[in-house]
């Protein structure tokens, strides 16, 4: 019964944890971008809001898939930028505080391109 105790309030515990990092918002705009034009970035508006976390500024890193990650950008706690023609599927958007901590990220995907039919 005890052990049945512990385990309930490590769950609330950790459901606590998740639910703080929730209190900052990252969005992509678009989320989903066509894949019919493999090869070719797309600009996307890239929109924060960390007015509820205790924090200077903000900072954006970039990864990418079999890549290292990198610093985008370094903001007020509200903000927003576009990004230039080369954001690409699988490229990763992270929100950081001015701590390191990770508040939010985002993963912009592609959407499937449908084949054409032979006799098109």
């Amino acid at each position: 019964m005890i052990a049945m105790k512990t385990r309930l309030a490590a769950t609330a515990c950790i459901a606590f944890a998740l639910a703080g990092c929730s209190r900052a918002k990252l969005s992509l705009d678009p989320e989903i971008v066509s894949g019919c034009a493999l090869g070719h970035g797309s600009i996307i508006n890239v929109q924060w809001d960390a007015s509820k976390v205790d924090t200077d500024y903000v900072r954006i890193y970039l990864t990418r898939p079999g890549e290292g990650e990198r610093r985008w950008l370094q903001g007020k706690p509200v903000g927003s930028r576009k990004t230039g023609p080369w954001a690409t599927d699988g490229i990763t958007f992270i929100l950081r505080d001015s701590r390191e901590r990770d508040l939010a990220r985002r993963t912009l995907v592609t959407s499937p391109c449908p084949r054409r039919q032979k006799d098109e």
